[in-house]
C-alpha cells in the first residue's frame, strides 16, 4: 500500500489527477476511450464476421485490421497506466480492477487464438469457420464487454445495488 501511495502522490500522479490542462486527466481519459474503441472495435469486427455477420465481407479483407487493434491496445495500455498512477492507492486495492485486468488478458488470448486460426500461415480464408473458433469469438465479445463494464464500475466505489453496498 505504501508503494501505491507513493506512486499516486508522485509529481506525475498529482499532475494527472489535478491538471486542468487538456492533456491532463480528461485528455488521458479521452485517449483511453479512443484506444478502447480501436482495440475492441476491431476485435468485434473480426469476432462478428467469424460469427456470421456480414458474410459478404471476405475474411481476407479483415486480415490487416489487426494493426489497428494493436495501435488501440498500445494507446489503452499507456493511458491506462497513467490513469492508474493518478489513483493508485484506490484502484490498486479494488478487486474489480484485478477482475478487469483478468478479463482483458482472457480477451487478448481469445483474440490471438482467433487470429492465428483464421489468418495464420496455414489458414484457408474461404474455409468454413469451426464451432470452436465461433465459441472463441463469442467468448471474446463477452470478455471485452465484461472488461469495459468492470472498468466503468471502478468509478463507483462502493457500488450500490438492491442488496446494499458492495465493496468492489
Amino acid at each position: 500500500m505504501e508503494f501505491l501511495l507513493r506512486l499516486q502522490n508522485s509529481a506525475f500522479g498529482t499532475w494527472v489527477a489535478e491538471s486542468q490542462q487538456l492533456w491532463g486527466y480528461s485528455g488521458i481519459l479521452t485517449a483511453h476511450t479512443l484506444g478502447m474503441g480501436l482495440a475492441v472495435g476491431t476485435s468485434w469486427v473480426i469476432d462478428l464476421r467469424v460469427l456470421g455477420v456480414a458474410r459478404r465481407v471476405p475474411l481476407a479483407a479483415l486480415k490487416h485490421v489487426s494493426r489497428t487493434f494493436w495501435i488501440g491496445l498500445a494507446i489503452n495500455t499507456a493511458t491506462g497506466v497513467m490513469l492508474f498512477v493518478a489513483a493508485a492507492a484506490d484502484k490498486g486495492t479494488q478487486k474489480i480492477f484485478f477482475l478487469k485486468l483478468s478479463l482483458i488478458l482472457l480477451a487478448l488470448l481469445s483474440d490471438m487464438r482467433i487470429r492465428h486460426v483464421v489468418f495464420g500461415d496455414r489458414a484457408e480464408l474461404d474455409a468454413p469457420i469451426s464451432p470452436a473458433v465461433k465459441l472463441l469469438a463469442t467468448a471474446s465479445v463477452i470478455l471485452w464487454a465484461a472488461a469495459i463494464t468492470a472498468g466503468r464500475l471502478m468509478a463507483y466505489r462502493p457500488v450500490v445495488n438492491v442488496l446494499g453496498y458492495i465493496n468492489w
